[in-house]
């Protein structure tokens, strides 16, 4: 039994299973693939609170530095867009992103007046 225990932490690194312990923290970068500017992702509480990720403003084009965040599990995520016609901030919602941990990229882009948060 003394060796099945000694050895239970090799198998599970060998088995693939090592991100359960390791990755409990989700590294994220952002690259605005749209034509406005965009800031402060915010991951959003279901009482209206919000606590921000990312605070960086990005041009079009411009990527974020890598944020590290506690953030594993499924979010609604927020998101502030500069609206070109007034030069006023909107917030955009994403519901139900889900994030599994370790490095994840994303390209958020817009379309017909549609946002999309695509991990790649």
């Amino acid at each position: 039994m003394k060796r099945f225990l000694l050895a239970l932490p090799a198998v599970l690194l060998v088995a693939g299973c090592s991100h359960y312990f390791i990755d409990s923290d989700v590294r994220l970068q952002i690259e605005n693939d749209s034509e406005t500017s965009i800031a402060r992702l915010t991951v959003d509480a279901d009482g209206g609170g919000e606590s921000v990720w990312i605070a960086d403003t990005l041009a079009p084009g411009a990527r974020s530095k890598v944020k590290t965040g506690d953030w594993v599990g499924t979010f609604d995520l927020g998101l502030s867009v500069l609206d070109s016609a007034t030069g006023t901030w909107e917030k955009v919602k994403f519901t139900s992103v889900s994030l599994d941990g370790g490095s994840v990229f994303v390209r958020i882009s817009e379309k017909d007046g549609k946002w999309f948060f695509d991990v790649k």
